[in-house]
């Protein structure tokens, strides 16, 4: 199944960046179990994202901003919605 492309790739991509809306989200968790191509491009993504990660410098916001932002996210309404399983980590399933 090397080189073989998916419909469902790009879903993929964004399943890595947990950035899919809900039923986006159904869709990939269903398909990525059977889908090596898929698993492959998760993989690969969360790669690319760690090596990003690691080569930002961690900035600390000055003391004044932090407490601004911490009083604004504390009057934010905060809504709970079921949390979706999602399947096991693809780097553990093989390949």
């Amino acid at each position: 199944m090397n080189g073989e492309l998916c419909a469902h790739e790009e879903l993929a991509v964004g399943w890595a960046m947990h950035s899919l809306e809900p039923d986006e989200e159904a869709v990939v968790r269903d398909h990525l179990p059977t889908c090596p191509t898929c698993q492959r491009t998760v993989r690969a993504t969360q790669e690319v994202l760690a090596g990003i990660g690691g080569a930002v410098r961690q900035e600390q916001p000055p003391p004044r901003l932090r407490a601004r932002l911490i009083e604004q996210i504390e009057h934010i309404p905060q809504t709970c919605r079921p949390a979706t399983p999602r399947p096991r980590a693809p780097s553990t399933m093989p390949d």
